[in-house]
């Protein structure tokens, strides 16, 4: 015997079987509304209830799997905090960095070139990329994400030209090692744990 489930936007016809008999009983027990969409209905307030309700039924069934999810969640403070929208500053670089030829790495979007701080003599990379409204999406999501420690920090970026090109010159911390590509391939042999 058949049975008919209605999922999203369409209904999907299913065999029973034994997998689903203790979902269908539990649903029935505990009285659970689903507020399912239909192909007609496009309002926002419709999508938003099934899937609250869907939610609210996945954290019923599994509270101990959602509760663990959601302390690691709340561990962000770990992470650090968003830092304000970016304000590219408009004077020129070589007022506050001495840049080099050095080149400590080429990526796909530009160069990373050695800086170094006039006033504290800090050894710093200035990644150089042509302005375009990607380039501006990567710095400003790099920006807002990098007082976590997990990700290289950003301290300065600015809005210069440069090699006859108007581009965005960020100023990042220098991280010794050399570039990830190559560490991945030096341990080709022995892959890399998650930690």
């Amino acid at each position: 015997m058949d049975e008919v489930c209605e999922v999203g936007v369409r209904k999907v016809r299913r065999a029973k079987s034994s997998a689903w008999v203790p979902l269908l009983s539990y649903v029935q027990h505990h009285r659970i509304n689903f507020y399912p969409f239909h192909a007609d209905d496009n309002s926002v307030a419709s999508i938003f209830a099934f899937f609250y309700g869907f939610v609210s039924f996945l954290k019923s069934i599994r509270p101990k799997a959602v509760k663990s999810r959601s302390v690691a969640m709340s561990g962000l403070e770990k992470l650090g905090n968003a830092r304000s929208p970016l304000c590219p500053k408009q004077i020129p670089i070589l007022q506050d960095y001495n840049i080099t030829d050095t080149v400590l790495g080429l990526g796909i979007n530009g160069k990373v070139v050695e800086c170094y701080d006039k006033q504290t003599g800090m050894k710093y990379a200035l990644k150089v990329l042509r302005d375009s409204s990607k380039a501006r999406r990567e710095v400003e999501l790099h920006w807002r994400a990098s007082n976590c420690r997990h990700i290289v920090n950003i301290i300065d970026v600015y809005e210069n030209m440069y090699g006859g090109y108007k581009c965005l010159l960020v100023v990042m911390e220098c991280m010794e090692g050399g570039e990830l590509f190559q560490r991945i391939q030096d341990r080709a042999e022995g892959a890399f744990t998650e930690r």
